[in-house]
């Protein structure tokens, strides 16, 4: 497998990563929109830490994707 195809793959397990972490995102915002009278502090405390970690992640693969992307130009 050449470096080309190495770099691509890791660009396609990026993007589902991506996706993944998106998707949990919007799971937990409608979560809150369609509880949100009921919530109480532990769990506004815990939707609030599952969705800085989920950003958090969602911005580190972001950034190893865009770093991936730059070396695949690169490498053409």
């Amino acid at each position: 497998m050449s470096k080309k195809d190495q770099t691509k793959t890791m660009i396609d397990i990026l993007k589902a990563v991506m996706l993944a972490l998106m998707t949990a995102l919007f799971g937990i915002f409608v979560f809150t929109v369609m509880n949100y009278q009921k919530i109480d502090m532990i769990q506004g405390i815990g939707i609030g830490v599952g969705a800085l970690v989920l950003l958090l992640f969602l911005i580190i693969v972001v950034a190893f994707l865009a770093k991936e992307i730059k070396k695949l130009g690169d490498m053409e």
